[in-house]
């Protein structure tokens, strides 16, 4: 897998800065690659648990080509990071970007991280940074994150939606983008991850999310409308890269935060 990630950053460093051309072909060239049968699959898995979906190839196709200069210098939130690849793009592509996955999933994917720089050293971005940081889903996994001590006192933070610092959650650290690439599969993780988007938020950030339609994974943009907090705008201008495009779902988020509640509640008064 280290040879496979690496050349992706090493494929997309040829090109400074990237067009939408060279950034479809590096992705496409890539993709061929992993699918060598022709048959461009979901997701690619190595030995083990260590997979890369090929969807968050789409959303970091899409950031290249189109968002370039809005993710640069800014200060990215990676959940459920995986092996990194998606990150390690951004990274190169100067945000300063915070990878982070479950407990269990830490090692594999601090290693992949420090590899792939390791294997980037002749060629770094210019600016950027990248790290690794445990973060689990919910308040308890929230808890017993480093990122609950970086917000506790600092002056950049935001207040957890419905949760008071009385509780004991401390505030979040303060990020302006958040990547969410194929993290809705499973059902059992909807709440909390919800409860961790909404923690992370405030009226500034901007969320960019990327799923393969499959069983259940509609279901947190259900969820997401309900919590009545965030507008969800739909992103179809994007290169499927080979993949279904009817198949896969982008999405730009905001958080209109109390706003949105308000206005619910006025209507039903209406009503």
């Amino acid at each position: 897998p280290l040879r496979v990630l690496c050349y992706i950053h090493h494929m997309y460093s040829q090109h400074k800065p990237l067009t939408m051309e060279s950034s479809r072909a590096v992705a496409k060239e890539l993709i061929s690659a992993l699918h060598s049968d022709g048959n461009v699959r979901d997701f690619f898995k190595w030995s083990g648990d260590k997979i890369l979906w090929t969807a968050s190839l789409v959303l970091l196709n899409y950031i290249a080509s189109k968002k370039h200069e809005e993710i640069k210098d800014k200060r990215v939130l990676e959940l459920g990071s995986g092996l990194g690849h998606l990150g390690m793009g951004l990274y190169r592509l100067g945000a300063h970007v915070t990878c982070t996955d479950r407990p269990d999933c830490m090692e594999v994917l601090a290693a992949s991280i420090e590899q792939q720089k390791q294997a980037l050293e002749g060629d770094p971005p210019s600016g950027g940074s990248i790290e690794a940081v445990e973060l689990g889903w919910g308040p308890e996994d929230y808890l017993r994150s480093p990122l609950s001590r970086r917000g506790a006192s600092g002056s950049e933070t935001v207040p957890p939606k419905g949760v008071s610092s009385e509780q004991g959650v401390p505030l979040a650290p303060k990020y302006d983008i958040i990547i969410m690439a194929e993290l809705f599969w499973n059902e059992m993780g909807h709440d909390l991850l919800l409860w961790t988007l909404r923690h992370f938020s405030h009226p500034d950030v901007v969320v960019y999310s990327m799923f393969q339609d499959r069983p259940f994974s509609c279901m947190f943009m259900v969820k997401l409308a309900d919590a009545l907090c965030f507008e969800a705008e739909v992103l179809d201008d994007f290169d499927p890269l080979g993949m279904e495009h009817d198949a896969l779902y982008m999405h730009r988020i905001t958080y209109t935060g109390e706003k949105g509640e308000q206005q619910a509640e006025k209507e039903e008064d209406k009503s």
